[in-house]
C-alpha cells in the first residue's frame, strides 16, 4: 500500500517537491550502507579536528579530543578521546599538550589556548582492552609525514 505524504509535509518545509519526486526511483532502489565500524586498534596519523573543555556525564571536567585520520588507513574517519581533569592524570595531559605544542603549567592558560592546537598533526595509537578503547598520543609529526608520503594533500580528503 502506497501512502501519499505530499499533503503531510508542512508548506514552509516542502516548497516545491519536484526535485524529490525526481529522486524517488533512485532512493527506493538504493540499499542502505553497511554499519560503519570503528577503526581497529593500530597506529594512525591524525590531525586534531576539535579539542574543547567539557564535562563527563558524571559532571567531571574533561578535555574532549576529536582526531581526524589522515593515514595510513581509514582516511577521513575520526577517533575520539576524553581526558578527565584530575591530579593523577595531569602528568599525562601535560605530556600530550606539550606534544601538541602547548606546554603550560597554568590550567586556565591551557583552557584558553586549547583552540591553538587544532590542526596539529600527531601519531596516535588506538588500543582496546576489555571493550574500552584508549587513544594514546605518541608524537607530533609534520603534515608531510602524514599526507605527502601516504595520500596527497589534505585538500584531497573526501570530508
Amino acid at each position: 500500500m502506497s501512502v501519499n505524504y505530499m499533503n503531510e509535509i508542512p508548506e514552509a518545509q516542502a516548497g516545491s517537491l519536484d526535485d524529490l519526486c525526481d529522486m524517488q526511483q533512485a532512493f527506493s532502489t538504493t540499499e542502505a550502507a553497511e554499519e560503519m565500524k570503528e577503526p581497529p586498534d593500530g597506529r594512525y596519523q591524525v590531525v586534531i579536528h576539535d579539542v574543547s573543555l567539557d564535562r563527563t556525564k558524571g559532571g567531571k571536567r574533561c578535555i574532549r579530543w576529536k582526531f581526524r585520520i589522515l593515514a595510513p588507513n581509514y582516511v577521513g574517519r575520526y577517533l575520539f578521546r576524553t581526558s578527565v581533569l584530575a591530579p593523577e592524570g595531569f602528568k599525562w595531559l601535560k605530556r600530550d599538550l606539550a606534544f601538541c605544542g602547548l606546554p603550560t603549567n597554568d590550567i586556565m592558560e591551557m583552557v584558553m589556548r586549547l583552540p591553538e592546537i587544532k590542526g596539529a598533526a600527531l601519531e596516535v595509537a588506538k588500543i582496546t582492552k576489555d571493550d574500552f578503547a584508549n587513544i594514546y598520543i605518541n608524537k607530533k609529526i609534520t603534515l608531510d609525514e602524514a599526507i605527502v608520503q601516504n595520500r596527497g594533500p589534505l585538500d584531497d580528503l573526501p570530508f
